[in-house]
């Protein structure tokens, strides 16, 4: 099973809803997205670690 994150990277150029394929991955992508305490920077730290 893909995760959203999993989806969205597979299409990083489609829109949420489309790369996500479903309700319920789309939902759970636009949820993280709008946490108030998440910041781009917070997102990107993982890749630039690695």
């Amino acid at each position: 099973m893909l995760l959203a994150s999993d989806s969205i990277a597979e299409k990083p150029t489609a829109s949420i809803p489309s790369a996500c394929g479903g309700w319920a991955e789309t939902a759970a992508a636009y949820r993280f997205l709008a946490q108030d305490e998440l910041d781009w920077r917070d997102i990107l730290a993982p890749h630039c670690q690695s």
